[in-house]
């Protein structure tokens, strides 16, 4: 009876927790790849089943930086750093222990006018909807 309650504890506990789960590449990624009109101020975002992740960012994709090194971070703000009318690429791999998973190289562009630019994008509540807020601007006229 007892080697019974030891075999199901085993199977129970011990076993599925040593069990190697599959990891797989990020997703939903935030802006979406291949979006155009991307505000120069957007935050990126992605999700992944893993312990943590790396993000790299450039112009070329051959030639990315790295800007995170395996972060338990799924959200990141450039502050100000990109340029207008321009290609960019960015990739997230995904770590777990020691193995990793390059992930897919997703692109976007960015919008060619600072006029009504978007100022914040918020993906935190996961549900990949932006938080979107846009300036635009108004002019008052004085008359004498």
């Amino acid at each position: 009876m007892i080697k019974r309650i030891i075999l199901c504890f085993i199977l129970l506990f011990i076993y599925p927790a040593t069990r190697s789960i599959a990891l797989e590449r990020a997703y939903n990624p935030w802006p979406p790849d291949g979006s155009r009109g991307v505000s120069i101020y957007t935050d990126f975002a992605w999700d992944h089943d893993g312990e943590s992740s790396s993000l790299y960012l450039g112009t070329n994709p051959e030639n990315l930086q790295r800007l995170l090194y395996r972060s338990t971070a799924t959200r990141f703000d450039l502050y100000n750093s990109l340029r207008l009318n321009q290609r960019y690429y960015w990739r997230v791999d995904v770590h777990n222990g020691n193995t990793t998973v390059q992930g897919k190289l997703w692109s976007f562009r960015t919008r060619s006018s600072s006029v009504g630019v978007v100022v914040g994008c918020n993906v935190a509540d996961k549900v990949g909807f932006p938080f979107i807020v846009f300036f635009v601007p108004l002019l008052f006229l004085r008359s004498k």
